[in-house]
């Protein structure tokens, strides 16, 4: 049932008379919930083809901030933009079962550098979510080359500049103080650029998911790292297609695991491969997102990253684990939006 188009943020009424606001159903929990026990939330509206619904979990509490911050960056604002160049590549083969990512595609992919100037390497990706503020691993932060050195935003293949291209020195790191290099667990970070960027056609900051609940199990994954296990990293960027792995089925990987004493830990950690594809992340990807697809005909919607590329056994031969974001979204806005 729809009620009279109401819009997002209003107060709304649910079908068992309770006082709701109105949300985009992948940020409300409750109606997450009655999906998967096979009932209907009510409607408020739609955007485009996502459904605004009554939620009713979030009417004592005011929206987080990730969630103000992704409304914000999704409402249309002129943007500097520029012809994209003809010497952007599009199509072909990459990844492990992965293609070619197509320009603009991904405008949130940061790419992290490490070592000295003229001599970078390129080990790690991020995620932009704010003007400020890349998110990535903690295991990305250090490397035997050094810190993370330099960020380059708006990339599409390593070895050619384009319009959208910017490139930032490291103001500050933010490890979470819980993480350590001889675990896998608390494996985020967040890297303070020396400049805000520039938000355009090119370089746009991603939402968060804030509730474990998840609206679907299809995710895509973007990254510059290897096509092959031990292989050379892509030049350009590669996305792959990925699928939700329950709890249980993956922890049975990791069970005896030095780096994990615990075991993988299901409100910390989330797990994905190529759904019966031979499909996975690698060396080269860690710090970049596991993603909520993108509705193609939503032409101004963002990307909403539901974890961190963060650890694996031997690419596509069993699940990888990603940091779930949703644990980590109250530290993340005490960080990057503390006012």
């Amino acid at each position: 049932m729809v009620t009279s188009q109401l819009q997002e943020g209003e107060i709304c009424i649910t079908d068992s008379g309770k006082r709701g606001k109105c949300l985009l159903i992948e940020y409300c929990s409750s109606a997450l919930a009655l999906l998967r026990n096979r009932g209907r939330p009510k409607v408020c509206s739609f955007q485009e083809k996502t459904p605004i619904v009554c939620c009713e979990d979030v009417v004592s509490r005011t929206l987080s901030i990730a969630i103000k911050k992704c409304l914000e960056y999704k409402q249309p604002k002129p943007l500097k933009t520029q012809d994209a160049p003809a010497t952007l590549p599009v199509g072909g083969f990459g990844g492990i079962g992965g293609v070619d990512a197509k320009p603009l595609e991904f405008p949130h992919m940061a790419l992290l550098g490490y070592g000295a100037p003229g001599y970078h390497k390129w080990l790690c990706g991020g995620s932009l979510i704010s003007e400020n503020f890349v998110l990535t691993a903690a295991h990305c932060i250090y490397s035997q080359y050094g810190n993370v050195a330099i960020v380059k935003l708006g990339l599409h293949q390593i070895s050619q500049f384009n319009a959208f291209t910017q490139i930032f020195s490291v103001k500050n790191i933010h490890q979470h103080p819980e993480y350590s290099p001889f675990q896998n667990y608390h494996d985020i970070a967040l890297i303070e650029l020396d400049l805000p960027a520039i938000i355009n056609e090119g370089v746009k900051p991603a939402c968060l998911h804030t509730s474990k609940q998840l609206p679907n199990y299809s995710f895509t994954a973007p990254g510059w790292g290897a096509t092959e296990l031990y292989g050379d990293n892509s030049d350009i960027l590669q996305k792959v297609n990925l699928s939700y792995v329950p709890y249980n089925n993956c922890a049975r990987f990791y069970k005896g695991q030095h780096k994990l004493p615990r075991g993988l830990i299901d409100d910390w950690q989330i797990c994905a491969d190529g759904g019966g594809a031979r499909a996975d992340t690698c060396q080269g990807d860690s710090g970049g997102p596991l993603q909520l697809p993108r509705d193609e005909n939503e032409t101004d919607s963002l990307y909403t990253i539901i974890g961190i590329t963060s650890v694996g056994i031997k690419c596509a031969l069993i699940p990888a684990i990603y940091t779930r974001i949703s644990y980590y979204v109250p530290w993340i806005e005490s960080i990057v939006w503390p006012n």
